[in-house]
């Protein structure tokens, strides 16, 4: 105690320790403190927001100009704007403790399946097939860690509900656009050349309607769970509601755009995982009690019941006929039973099935679906690249720890939206419920089609939201991982900031490799694209031959690792070998005797680029009989490598009448 110089005495108190404020600074349960970033972290946490944002833009992308315009240009649009985006944020959470991944299991377990895909890549039977996929689908393991990047990076930088609902929100607005575009050229009040003729199911940006369902019935469910969360903000101001009211009328709106646009596509893999989507919903409003979600399971039971019955009705009866066939979704699934694509699953399936008991354990290798259906088909089928069916694909290419660790993602995902639907109240609940509710949809729906780059693109965006929700309901680090203490934000102690982090040797190693990373990244899709506009121009009619081959010949060396997909529409074309020049020949054997010896080497097991290079030996013939002991050198492989596929066994019936002496004829 001590006596002031009026006499009073006053209690001698120590200053605040360091410590204790910036314990003070530190929000309940250690988390860090909700105080502003200094400016350049600011621009930086920007940067990568919009980046992400503009990730959810790929449906926008068509690339008319290269082979295969509705996946190519999406694809290297994405992984681009990816890369670029990562270096920016390597750069935040190297300087900004802040925003670095909080653990994560949905991560974790995202971090098995991307090393699992991996290490069956290598052991598989085409490592190239693996790592880049084919241009047609531009999937594979390069691809697949970029999207794990992609919800590394979202989950990171958008934590709170506010900051999801932004995210999400531009998913629905980008959805959104892309059904307009279908629907004002699906009723001709604008002609998008892009999109082709008009025909019953609608066209889009997405280049097939199977690929345009499933994208915008998972956008509508997005946009719903959107509306019930503006529907369940608290009251306030009339300027407030009027906003909200505003902002519910757009959700709405944009629902229903969606849906009409799902319907009129035609795809019952969407309406499987709509209707899976609303069974969950309906469960958890008999599960959370209270009559008006009674009421809303009654409706939702009411709605599947008269659906049922509906369909039940018009394939017994021609009473409702005129009915069905109006209407391209009900017209396709009335006939299911009859429907060929529904058997070729089946069969597709079967043959997968078949496969993965030869390779149990890590399968065949990422996107090397078509060599197990190859060697394991045993009907008259359509010929599959992938097996319509994700359990199917992972157990056939990744065996059954791909399949494991794929179903760990998912149930990883769930889990962490059910446990944090426990701390909500009835309100928010509804919101959360609704996103798990498309997660279901997602899955369900990935049982019926061939994955794309949008379609990881609308997974890799659900999954960095189960995790940015995981984030929000752990317990943060304590104070000394933060931004503290506070500096001002100029740009003399932003230098000095970053000048003392990238003294430290390791740290500046690990941002030296990731902008080399970067750069290489960008000078591969960079080749992707060259050699893809390179492949587009050889298979333009209007060329002369001799520039088509140079055409192929620069697509095959722009870019190797998916070089078979060029010199097997290089081969397709050479079968016409009959009606070039003598020069023209010569060149085109000589071309095609290197590149099929590439291309096997290549992907030794690849029975289509054997099958192939035999039709163009058999044509051969036609011209000089030396080539017959060639193409009979092919038949067998293919015949070896695929030995139940009819058009194999059509083609070394094709071999024997050749031997005989006959001559070569072209089969379609």
């Amino acid at each position: 105690m001590s006596q002031n110089p009026r006499g009073r005495r006053t209690r001698l108190t120590r200053a605040p320790s360091r410590d204790a404020r910036s314990s003070r600074e530190t929000a309940p349960g250690g988390a860090s403190p909700a105080r502003p970033l200094p400016y350049p972290g600011f621009v930086l946490l920007w940067i990568v927001r919009t980046g992400i944002s503009l990730v959810l833009m790929t449906p926008l992308i068509v690339s008319p100009d290269i082979l295969f315009p509705f996946v190519v240009g999406k694809a290297l649009f994405a992984r681009a704007i990816i890369e670029i985006t990562f270096a920016f944020w390597a750069a935040l959470v190297l300087f900004y403790c802040r925003h670095r991944p909080a653990r994560s299991l949905v991560m974790a377990v995202f971090a098995v399946w991307l090393l699992v895909s991996s290490i069956a890549a290598v052991f598989g039977v085409s490592p190239t097939r693996s790592m880049w996929s084919t241009y047609e689908r531009m999937q594979g393991v390069f691809d697949l860690a970029h999207w794990f990047a992609f919800a590394l990076m979202a989950g990171s930088v958008f934590r709170s509900a506010a900051e999801r609902r932004l995210l999400l929100g531009v998913n629905l607005v980008v959805g959104t656009a892309v059904c307009a575009t279908s629907l004002i050229h699906h009723y001709g009040l604008i002609d998008v050349g892009l999109l082709g003729d008009r025909e019953r199911r609608m066209a889009s940006l997405l280049g097939n309607p199977m690929y345009l369902g499933a994208y915008v019935m998972l956008n509508a469910l997005i946009g719903v769970a959107l509306f019930a969360q503006v529907l369940g903000q608290p009251a306030g101001p009339v300027v407030r509601r009027i906003g909200s009211g505003a902002a519910g009328g757009l959700c709405a709106l944009m629902v229903l755009v969606n849906l009409w646009t799902m319907w009129l596509s035609g795809t019952r893999s969407a309406l499987a995982g709509l209707g899976a989507a609303t069974l969950v919903f309906a469960a958890y409003a008999v599960w959370s009690g209270g009559e008006v979600a009674r009421r809303m399971a009654g409706a939702v039971a009411a709605l599947i019941v008269s659906a049922v019955v509906l369909l039940a009705v018009a394939r017994t009866t021609t009473l409702l006929d005129p009915v069905v066939e109006s209407s391209v979704m009900l017209s396709r699934m009335s006939s299911i039973s009859q429907d060929a694509g529904v058997r070729w699953r089946v069969d597709f399936a079967k043959a997968g099935l078949r496969a993965s008991l030869d390779r149990p354990v890590l399968g065949w290798g990422p996107e090397n679906f078509v060599i197990a259906w190859g060697r394991y088909n045993r009907v008259d089928s359509d010929i599959s690249d992938h097996a319509h069916n994700s359990l199917i694909e992972e157990l056939t290419t990744k065996g059954v720890l791909g399949l494991l660790s794929y179903l760990a993602v998912w149930a990883a995902g769930m889990s962490v939206l059910l446990r944090s639907l426990g701390g909500l109240s009835g309100r928010d609940q509804f919101p959360l419920c609704l996103i798990g509710a498309t997660l279901v949809a997602c899955f369900v729906q990935s049982l019926f089609q061939v994955g794309t780059p949008v379609s990881t693109m609308q997974f890799s965006l659900l999954i960095a939201f189960a995790v940015s929700v995981e984030a929000s309901g752990r317990t943060r680090e304590s104070a000394g991982g933060a931004d503290s203490p506070r500096r001002r934000a100029d740009l003399r102690a932003s230098l000095d900031r970053i000048a003392g982090v990238l003294t430290k040797p390791v740290r500046a190693g690990l941002a030296l490799i990731i902008a080399l990373t970067i750069v290489s990244l960008v000078h591969l899709n960079m080749r992707m694209y060259s050699a893809a506009s390179a492949a587009a121009q050889g298979m333009s009619p209007s060329r002369l031959w001799s520039e088509r081959l140079d055409d192929w010949t620069r697509s095959i060396r722009g870019f190797p690792g998916l070089a078979n997909g060029p010199r097997m529409q290089f081969l397709e074309n050479a079968v016409y070998l009959g009606v070039l020049s003598e020069e023209d020949f010569q060149r085109t054997a000589a071309l095609v005797a290197l590149e099929v010896g590439r291309g096997s080497r290549a992907e030794p097991q690849n029975w289509l680029l054997e099958a192939r290079a035999a039709v163009v030996y058999q044509m051969a013939t036609n011209r000089d009989r030396e080539y017959l002991d060639v193409a009979r050198r092919h038949v067998d492989r293919a015949a070896e490598l695929a030995p139940g596929v009819p058009s194999i066994i059509g083609l070394v019936n094709a071999q024997e009448g050749l031997d005989a002496g006959g001559c070569a004829v072209l089969q379609d």
